[in-house]
């Protein structure tokens, strides 16, 4: 298992769930918990109790949770979901994304920046400043990833029991 720069700077993941009801049951159970996106510009004006943003319908999914403006605890991550079955059994194959346009752009970005700084130190032969300027900016770009990394296995945790209370409904 090697080192993958996709999936370093967008980390993604499939989730196979299947119910033992139809498209329509799944569907009118899951809509409970989404509420209809209207945009991510949006997210400061509308307030709302259900769990997800989104749009749902017969055959597909997507999810992702509401953006409040410099809150940390917000999540980039994001779900796509396909809806297989029939009236009597339903399959789900969901695509977790770690980023959204968002996160994964600052990501690029930061590491960009990172290279004309350290660009910058070799022209001007300020050796002395790698010293201090390369441990740093590993560590920041580690923190950076691990954290999409945590908030990706969150939003995956919070998924899967809002789908294991779809089943006991």
């Amino acid at each position: 298992m090697g080192f993958n720069l996709i999936e370093y700077f967008y980390p993604k993941e499939i989730i196979l769930v299947d119910f033992d009801f139809g498209n329509d049951t799944f569907t009118n159970r899951f809509q409970k918990y989404i509420e209809n996106d209207r945009g991510y510009f949006s997210d400061e004006f509308f307030s709302t109790e259900k769990t997800y943003l989104g749009k749902i319908d017969s055959t597909e999914f997507i999810l992702r949770k509401k953006r409040k403006f410099m809150n940390p605890n917000m999540s980039p991550a994001n779900a796509n979901g396909k809806i297989f079955g029939d009236k009597d059994r339903t399959n789900i194959k969901i695509e977790l994304n770690g980023n959204d346009e968002f996160n994964g752009f600052g990501k690029i970005f930061a590491h960009l920046f990172f290279l004309i700084i350290f660009i910058t130190i070799i022209i001007n032969e300020a050796y002395p400043l790698l010293i201090i300027f390369i441990p740093f900016s590993i560590a920041f770009l580690a923190f950076i990833h691990f954290t999409q990394v945590k908030k990706m296995k969150e939003f995956k945790e919070n998924l899967m029991n809002i789908l294991n209370q779809l089943r006991d409904e």
